[in-house]
């Protein structure tokens, strides 16, 4: 069974913790929610880099220097917009495809670990599939719809980044050319692929599977078989037979293994931007040195 470790360098670094009131610009008027950035960026998981991705737009321009004052409020703007292309939306299917690769041999390399490419894909001890996910200065990531939910007596969230205030960011990513779903509780992440979806006329569903996961900067493949799935729906008052798209589809619900909760209309943005982000960038914002690794 082969066996490799992908060295992470320490960040030690205090950070003031803060939220900024965000308002998004939607028909029907300006609603505002609160974009929690209560966090302390470790840039040590390719998740937390993704939903700084979304939530980068909406913190000061500049990194606040240090004083005892709370932060001031930032206003930004967002516009609600489609988050799936057309054509993915148009399919129907209970078991999406990916691209991931499919289960490699387990033979032992003869070559050396300073010969062995570091982002061949390797078992682990609890033979698990790893799929390092390229270090590199820049990511892409598109077609944001960010939520945020007040979860309580839910297993599968209390297992992994606890219950509460929970912010949640489905995004797609230039890496293995999927929909992936973030949730956040503090400092704590977890994130996970589609598996496939389904629509029909009024609503569609994404289905996360949960034996397709992040851990750190690799993509984590096991016989997990939770499940989470996001419902969007369209506004009754909207519907139509004649549906040429689904940009009126609003997130509604999600199910985490069984337990369900309703998403309020006003915790949710959608931005079908395509955002190129620089990781050493970020960690400047932040006050942090930059890493030799994202150069």
């Amino acid at each position: 069974m082969k066996h490799k470790l992908i060295p992470l360098f320490p960040l030690v670094f205090v950070m003031a913790a803060c939220s900024f009131p965000v308002t998004k610009t939607a028909k029907g008027g300006a609603r505002t929610h609160t974009i929690n950035a209560n966090i302390a960026p470790r840039f040590e998981c390719f998740d937390e880099v993704a939903y700084l991705a979304y939530a980068i737009d909406h913190l000061p321009e500049e990194p606040a220097e240090e004083t005892s004052e709370e932060p001031s409020e930032v206003p930004a703007t967002l516009e609600d917009s489609l988050s799936s292309s057309n054509e993915e939306m148009e399919q129907s299917s209970t078991a999406g495809t990916t691209s991931i690769k499919p289960k490699l041999s387990q033979e032992s390399s003869s070559q050396s670990e300073e010969e062995e490419d570091p982002y061949a894909p390797y078992y682990d001890e609890s033979d698990r599939l790893h799929y390092p996910i390229e270090i590199k200065s820049k990511y892409t990531f598109s077609d944001f719809t960010y939520f945020a939910l007040l979860a309580d007596e839910c297993p599968f969230l209390e297992e992994r980044i606890g219950c509460g205030n929970v912010e949640g960011l489905i995004v797609k990513t230039d890496i293995f050319d999927e929909m992936m779903i973030v949730l956040k509780n503090e400092d704590r992440y977890f994130s996970c692929f589609t598996n496939g979806y389904s629509s029909n006329f009024h609503q569609f569903t994404y289905d996360f599977s949960c034996h397709k996961y992040l851990e750190g900067f690799d993509l984590v493949k096991d016989d997990n078989k939770k499940h989470i799935e996001v419902t969007f729906e369209e506004e009754p008052e909207k519907r139509s037979w004649d549906r040429g798209d689904f940009s009126e589809f609003n997130l509604t619900k999600i199910d985490f293994d069984g337990v369900s909760f309703q998403i309020e209309r006003e915790n949710t943005s959608r931005d079908a931007e395509e955002k190129e982000i620089s990781v050493n960038e970020l960690r400047k914002f932040f006050g942090l040195e930059p890493d030799p690794r994202f150069e």
